[in-house]
């Protein structure tokens, strides 16, 4: 502490960032609630309430195997298309039962600009990560698998990153499931 004629001074470091350590259940993993509730868009335009969808088909005739009625489609013309950025947020969760987190994914192929990371919720460290890769030039969804045995008990969020802006720049995701 610095002491000055009237005037004092205390120096501390920041707080660390709280979480909420009572978070179990992701909110909303599937859509169906037909919007983006329980999740927080942190930045940009590829993820809006328009690009939650009940298409069920895209290019008009092919499916898209997604579950239930909606689906986060991140490829909506009317929002910006293939050109639209940005990161979606899940809410704060545990890892719990086998660790397992599987999902939903389709759309574009790109490890470094369009993907899907777990993140520690107290330090925004990435602790997995992965991208389409099942892409074969369609929106059809494919089952993910995360491995997170190794965070069990770990207080976490779902991050849905999309900075791609050419072709197939988006990702399609639905149906997080922590097992």
């Amino acid at each position: 502490m610095i002491s000055l004629p009237g005037i004092k001074t205390d120096f501390k470091p920041a707080p660390p960032k709280p979480v909420d350590t009572t978070a179990t259940d992701l909110i909303n993993p599937d859509f169906e609630t037909g919007d983006l509730t329980g999740w927080t868009v942190v930045s940009g335009n590829a993820f809006s309430d328009k690009h939650v969808s009940q298409e069920k088909k895209f290019f008009g005739v092919l499916p898209f195997n997604h579950s239930g009625t909606y689906h986060l489609w991140g490829y909506n013309e009317e929002a910006g298309g293939d050109a639209a950025t940005g990161i979606l947020k899940s809410g704060n969760f545990k890892v719990s039962g086998s660790g397992e987190i599987s999902f939903l994914m389709g759309g574009g192929n790109d490890y470094e600009n369009l993907y899907v990371a777990l993140v520690r919720a107290s330090d925004d460290q990435v602790l997995l990560k992965t991208t389409n890769v099942g892409f074969e030039d369609d929106e059809t969804y494919r089952r993910m698998t995360l491995d997170a045995s190794g965070y069990l008990g770990e207080v976490v969020y779902i991050k849905v990153v999309d900075t791609a802006t050419g072709g197939w720049g988006h990702l399609n995701v639905d149906d997080f499931k922590v097992q």
